[in-house]
C-alpha cells in the first residue's frame, strides 16, 4: 500500500481543476448578460464578497497569508458563504446554477478527503483548495458585477 505522501503527489494540482467547467460557463457571450442581470441578493453577495476580499487582502496573487485562514471549520465555512446563492442562479441561468451544484459537490468531496491526509499533505492540499476558492469566488464576483476592473487569475481554467 502506498505511503499517504505518494498519494498525495500523483495528486497534488487535482484541486487546482475543481470548478474549471463552471468558470468555462462564466466566460461564455450567451451566459453573461444574464448575470449580469443579476437578482438584487446576488448582487448583494458580490458586493460583500468583494468588500471582504480587499478588506482581508485575500487576493488571488501571491500566496501569501494562506497560514492565517487554514484548518477544516475556516474551509467549511467558506464553502457555505460561496455556495449560499447557488439558488438564486436557477432563476438567472439553471445550467449554471448546475455547474455551481457540481462544484460544490467536489469541493466538498476534496474537503472530506483532506483530512484523511498527513497534516503535512493536508496544509498543502487545503491551500490548494483555498486557491480554488478563491478563483471561482472572484469569477463569480466579476461576472456579476463586471464594472469593477480587478485583476484576472493568473492560474489556468
Amino acid at each position: 500500500m502506498p505511503a499517504k505522501s505518494s498519494k498525495w503527489i500523483s495528486g497534488s494540482n487535482k484541486y487546482l481543476t475543481i470548478g474549471t467547467k463552471l468558470l468555462e460557463v462564466l466566460e461564455r457571450d450567451d451566459v453573461k448578460p444574464h448575470v449580469q442581470a443579476a437578482s438584487d441578493g446576488l448582487i448583494s453577495w458580490a458586493q460583500t464578497r468583494r468588500k471582504e476580499h480587499a478588506a482581508s487582502g485575500r487576493k488571488l496573487d501571491p500566496l501569501g497569508a494562506v497560514t492565517s485562514r487554514v484548518g477544516h471549520q475556516r474551509l467549511e465555512r467558506r464553502l457555505d458563504e460561496l455556495f449560499a446563492v447557488v439558488s438564486e442562479f436557477d432563476a438567472v441561468r439553471p445550467e449554471l446554477a448546475e455547474e455551481l451544484r457540481t462544484t460544490e459537490a467536489d469541493l466538498r468531496r476534496a474537503v472530506t478527503v483532506t483530512a484523511q491526509l498527513s497534516a503535512t499533505n493536508r496544509l498543502r492540499a487545503r491551500r490548494d483548495i483555498y486557491k480554488r476558492l478563491d478563483v471561482i469566488e472572484e469569477r463569480l464576483v466579476e461576472a456579476i458585477l463586471p464594472d469593477d476592473s480587478s485583476p484576472s487569475d493568473p492560474m489556468p481554467g
